[in-house]
């Protein structure tokens, strides 16, 4: 922030530490400041917040509330009010805040925070009321300020769905209900729509009729402006920088003589695309001559079967016709069977009704008889009960001494018996010791064909784990030099595959290069090289 006076840094970094140590206390003041004052606050505000409510309740004796009449002057009224209604109330710190302040920190220190802030009530309240003649003020004034708004003159054209024609979803046909009796004069529904709307206009026109509502004039609208003229001046000047003379083209290239240099991969796919292409002429031809019937059978059976689906159409319209006009007539004789059996079972419920109400007032009369006998038994057995509880507490003393007794006797026994054990241990512990020491001063030999005698089966010596690495690494190099051989011979037949590939493919290129120089001279190819004609017989293709 720039600050450069020194006082003012060390009050801020007091204050940001202060806000940092007590961050529960001023959390949980917060949270109850905005569920207390949610309609009047914004949750944007919560450090001004945070950082007033650390002022109030940990610094307002140092800092004097002068000082602090100060920090609330220079903030909007309307943030501010809540906020001190909330703090020098006392009400709502006892009662929200303080219950979870007892959570975290002493009862004793918590009640002298709340209690400290009665000594500056009158203070407050008169920076109360000062806020509050400033926020009315300032809200006259804000209600009585106008402000202009550009006017949304964008569109926004929706684009009309087409919906294709292959996608027409057939409807089944329905039965439509007869048109409702008109009845001559306006509804009573229309009537009050009609009463409505005149109360509404004389409410607009007696609203419009005073001065205070008359619509605002924009006195810059009445002067003269060069706007069109300048708006004319400047498309022209547009126009002329966007005339667009486009450039003469170039003349069109000669078409290569030079053969395209093909890849091994392009190569095999213009091959399959030739053998595809091979294959299905071939198919076509075989379809031609295996296929090849009248059709005058078939146009007959088409139009017999399509008379026949028409005539099934029709029975089956005419069918669910019925089937419509019949189920009609079974739902009204199911709805008028319905109601009947209600009205029947409205009657046998009201009669039973009745009966549970009578069984019901005799319940309550027996009840009232049990429970008067049950308070007669009661109050005889509390009597008893008296003396039993005496010597029940009696009888738990005694028997409470006698297990004191039995306890003191058995710590004593596990007494001496962990001091028996810990002296065990401390011997035992000191013996490994010993045989500790012993062992680390012996010097072991090492020998390379001995094992470690573990018991474990794949045991082996160092010698004899050396041997056997030689023997796998000369078995991997056998192997790699199998695979490498294989490889190699692998490679070899599939650049001669290519080769051969390749061949037909440039012999296919040839006679497609015949074929289109005889078309464009207007010629028919009544025979051609015997290099091309090979070309149709690829390698392994029959």
């Amino acid at each position: 922030m720039n600050v450069n006076d020194t006082d003012d840094q060390i009050f801020l970094t007091q204050v940001l530490y202060g806000c940092c140590r007590y961050k529960k206390l001023l959390e949980v003041l917060t949270a109850k400041l905005f569920s207390c004052k949610s309609p009047c606050i914004q949750c944007a505000d919560q450090t001004l917040y945070t950082v007033l409510g650390y002022l109030v309740l940990i610094r307002l004796e140092e800092l004097t509330f002068d000082n602090f009449r100060k920090f609330v002057l220079c903030q909007h009224p309307k943030k501010l009010l809540p906020f001190m209604k909330f703090m020098f109330s006392g009400d709502d710190l006892s009662n929200a805040c303080r219950p979870e302040w007892i959570k975290d920190y002493d009862t004793e220190y918590v009640d002298s925070l709340i209690r400290r802030l009665d000594q500056w009530r009158h203070e407050a309240e008169e920076l109360i009321e000062m806020l509050e003649q400033k926020f009315l003020v300032t809200k006259q004034q804000e209600k009585h300020s106008t402000s202009l708004k550009p006017f949304n003159l964008s569109t926004t054209h929706e684009k009309s769905k087409k919906l294709d024609e292959s996608n027409e979803i057939s409807l089944p046909p329905f039965k439509a209900k007869p048109s409702p009796v008109w009845k001559s004069g306006p509804t009573p529904t229309q009537k009050a729509l009609e009463a409505a709307c005149k109360e509404s206009r004389e409410k607009l026109v007696k609203f419009y009729s005073s001065p205070k509502n008359q619509p605002f004039h924009l006195r810059i609208l009445e002067r003269p402006s060069k706007f069109a003229a300048l708006k004319e001046q400047i498309e022209a000047e547009r126009k002329m920088e966007t005339n667009y003379i486009p450039p003469r083209a170039n003349p069109c290239p000669e078409a290569p003589t030079n053969s395209v240099k093909l890849t091994a991969s392009a190569m095999l796919r213009e091959h399959a695309l030739y053998e595809r292409k091979m294959n299905e002429e071939q198919a076509k031809l075989k379809a031609f001559e295996v296929d090849l019937r009248d059709d005058s059978d078939y146009r007959s059976w088409k139009e017999e079967m399509r008379s026949r689906d028409q005539i099934m159409e029709n029975v089956h319209r005419q069918f669910m016709k019925a089937a419509v006009d019949a189920s009609d007539q079974a739902a009204v004789d199911a709805k008028n069977a319905k109601v009947e059996e209600n009205r029947e079972m409205v009657k046998k419920v009201k009669e039973e009704s009745q009966k549970l109400e009578a069984l019901k007032e005799e319940f309550i009369v027996n009840l009232e008889l049990f429970n008067r006998l049950r308070r007669e038994n009661v109050l005889e057995g509390q009597k008893s009960v008296k003396s039993a509880l005496i010597k029940v507490a009696e009888l738990k003393k005694k028997r409470a001494r006698e297990i004191q007794a039995e306890t003191m006797k058995l710590t004593s026994v596990l007494a001496n018996e962990r001091a028996s054990e810990l002296a065990k241990k401390k011997e035992l512990i000191q013996k490994l010791h010993n045989l500790e020491r012993e062992s680390a001063q012996i010097m072991k030999k090492f020998d390379r064909g001995s094992t470690a005698g573990h018991g474990l089966l794949g045991e082996m010596s160092i010698a004899e784990l050396k041997e056997r690495l030689a023997l796998v690494k000369q078995a991997i190099n056998k192997e790699e030099e199998f695979r490498r051989i294989r490889i190699n011979a692998y490679k070899e037949e599939k650049n001669s595959k290519i080769a051969e590939k390749s061949a037909f493919v440039q012999k296919m290129r040839q006679l497609a290069q015949m074929q289109r120089l005889a078309r464009k001279n207007g010629q028919i190819l009544s025979h051609l090289p015997g290099g091309v004609l090979a070309g149709y017989s690829s390698p392994g293709h029959q």
